[in-house]
């Protein structure tokens, strides 16, 4: 059985592509079903969303289809459709957002490190002044790579981010205690954390 969230999760389609695109078979904890069928645009009409008024207490719509699978005329297929609100980025409210980043020598193979960085780069460019990024890198010690910022300052950010580099040590000592003292100590509210 899958769970499938409203806030479309489609990860594992390019996670599962770029291993296929490479000649590699994906490990089967980077298939994710439900992401992989998330990734794909529904048929549901856009303008059906425009029937779900912001206004009105269900956050969702959903419909049905029946039809007889294919393959055994004994069985039925039941493909259900959910289509969320849709809300504009200035309705949202501002994020706090810290990420945790393995630079050890462990994040050397497989392009880890510059898979990381080259998804951050997409996040940062929908970031909104409102919002907040700090960035916490480990590998041997923890260390501030970037401050909170606002996410204004899209230059300064994907600057702090090329400055990473994998440092050659066989294993990273855990950032996440040191994350977590300083959200204790009140330096880090009302953040959504990240570990990468």
């Amino acid at each position: 059985m899958a769970t499938f969230s409203l806030d479309v999760d489609t990860g594992s389609y390019a996670n599962v592509r770029r291993f296929l695109n490479q000649g590699l078979l994906p490990p089967p904890d980077a298939v994710r079903v439900e992401e992989i069928v998330n990734y794909f645009p529904s048929d549901w009409d856009i303008k059906d969303k425009q029937s779900i008024p912001a206004s009105k207490p269900i956050p969702f719509a959903m419909r049905y289809e029946l039809a007889p699978a294919p393959w055994n005329e004994q069985r039925t297929l039941l493909k259900v459709d959910i289509l969320a609100k849709d809300r504009k980025s200035e309705e949202l409210p501002a994020s706090n957002l810290v990420f945790l980043i393995d630079t050890s020598g462990s994040m050397i193979s497989d392009e880890r490190l510059p898979l990381i960085q080259s998804s951050l780069k997409l996040l940062v460019k929908e970031l909104r002044e409102q919002d907040n990024i700090a960035i916490v890198t480990y590998a041997g010690d923890s260390r501030i790579a970037l401050p909170s910022i606002s996410g204004s300052h899209k230059a300064e950010i994907n600057a702090a981010m090329i400055r990473w580099m994998p440092k050659a040590v066989p294993m990273a000592v855990p950032g996440w205690n040191w994350l977590i003292s300083r959200r204790r100590r009140g330096l880090l509210r009302a953040a959504s954390i990240a570990f990468y």
